[in-house]
């Protein structure tokens, strides 16, 4: 009896270890962490240092067609304003970023050619990044993103001397999950 108890307790300590290995590497997708160079695990039955998940995945992330259903919504930010021109004409770019980019997995991001394309853009991104005013005027949008990053240079621009929206807000579209997030509507100035 005791022998049977202790084969258990042994597949246990196994299947834990496995367990938060591969957990380990999906929240490492999730949030974008990179792995760190040991995990140590504690649970009632062992206490270990272990090699990360990646040591034994060749590279940790979720599926590409995975639906991550409780997502924050986008904490957009106004970083200010740029004036440019292009080929003589005078612009006014009005800077945005994500402040919780990072709470955003990488793979959604990815690109995805079995989705319609964005233009002559066959491998646009799954999600599309969307501005619109206070109203819900489409603004302008980004159909290319490839990282969670890229959202600390969301933008758009006007002819210079002309009035910007008093506010904007932008929309997360995940197209192959149909989920839709919202930001914050934010000032510009």
């Amino acid at each position: 009896m005791k022998l049977r108890n202790s084969v258990i307790l042994y597949l246990f300590a196994i299947f834990s270890v496995i367990a938060i290995f591969l957990g380990t590497a999906i929240a490492q997708e999730y949030n974008g962490s990179a792995p760190s160079e040991n995990l140590v695990m504690k649970s009632p039955i062992i206490s270990a240092s272990a090699p990360t998940a990646s040591t034994i995945l060749a590279r940790p992330v979720a599926p590409s067609n995975y639906c991550f259903n409780c997502l924050p919504s986008p904490n957009l930010v106004y970083k200010g304003k740029e004036d440019y021109t292009v080929r003589g004409v005078a612009y006014t770019r009005y800077n945005l970023a994500v402040a919780n980019r990072d709470d955003y997995p990488a793979s959604l991001f990815k690109p995805a050619p079995d989705l319609s394309p964005c233009g002559l853009n066959n491998n646009s991104a799954r999600t599309w990044v969307n501005i619109y005013n206070l109203e819900g005027s489409y603004i302008y949008g980004f159909c290319a993103l490839s990282s969670p990053a890229d959202m600390d240079g969301l933008w758009f621009a006007i002819a210079k001397g002309k009035t910007p929206p008093k506010s904007v807000y932008i929309t997360l579209n995940d197209r192959r999950c149909k989920i839709v997030l919202k930001s914050n509507l934010v000032t510009i100035s």
